[in-house]
């Protein structure tokens, strides 16, 4: 006896066409969710797949985000903020300190409160200096162990990511094989058709094959590496055979 139909009412539009046009690739590919699908509700499953190959195929970012500035601005800023430590030192031991002012304050007439948010204001200017050069020494070394760690994950990876882990979650086990086969395909169907637009025109120098990282063993050596850092719970084994 045949298999019915699998059926997502409730789910966007968007969603709705990807999973047609997903199953009509390939008999294949339903059977692939069917078996990944375990104890979770078809709909999620298609949500959380076709916005897991939108986002991947189209909007990819990279996660390292400097507030706007460039690569060498960011590099310098922090011997920058330490030249800046150096001059308002220098600053403070000349009439032109604003703690001379603050002093000056301190010897007219004002209530209580006036009198303890003096004092507050002049210690922070007195630490002004220990302050900036403490925070350039940070940001230089966690700018550094930021880049050197999250250089590589994407915001199309963390989707994969997500995704993956949802499917341990709900079927207690780590379907690589068709994980990667939905994936792959998805890319391709969100990357052609962009889903609830109109076909979207590649340009020339953009690439329309799916990330290395779709594969299946790459699949499961990112998630295995990830899947720590992240605090996402795997002990799934590498697939002794790649492919279907």
């Amino acid at each position: 006896m045949a298999e019915e139909l699998i059926d997502f009412p409730g789910i966007p539009e968007g969603a709705q066409k990807f999973m047609k046009l997903l199953f009509a690739e390939s008999p294949h590919h339903e059977q692939c969710f069917r078996k990944i699908c375990g104890g979770c509700r078809p709909q999620e499953l298609a949500q959380l797949l076709w916005a897991t190959c939108l986002i991947g195929s189209n909007f990819d970012k990279g996660l390292v985000n400097a507030g706007g500035l460039s690569s060498s601005e960011l590099a310098g800023l922090p011997e920058e903020l330490r030249q800046m430590a150096d001059q308002i030192e220098a600053i403070n031991c000349t009439t032109l300190s604003p703690l001379l002012h603050l002093r000056v304050l301190s010897g007219t007439p004002m209530n209580q409160n006036g009198v303890q948010n003096l004092k507050a204001l002049r210690a922070r200017y007195e630490i002004m200096p220990g302050l900036l050069r403490t925070y350039s020494f940070h940001l230089e070394r966690f700018a550094r162990y930021s880049k050197a760690t999250l250089k590589r994950l994407t915001l199309s990876r963390l989707m994969v990511l997500e995704f993956l882990a949802f499917v341990e979650r709900s079927s207690g086990r780590l379907h690589y094989s068709e994980a990667s086969d939905l994936l792959i395909c998805g890319w391709r169907i969100a990357r052609r058709d962009y889903i609830s637009s109109p076909p979207r025109r590649t340009k020339p120098h953009e690439s329309v094959r799916p990330p290395k990282y779709l594969d299946v063993e790459a699949l499961s050596k990112m998630y295995q590496r990830w899947g720590k850092l992240m605090g996402l719970k795997s002990n799934a084994a590498l697939p002794r055979q790649v492919g279907k």
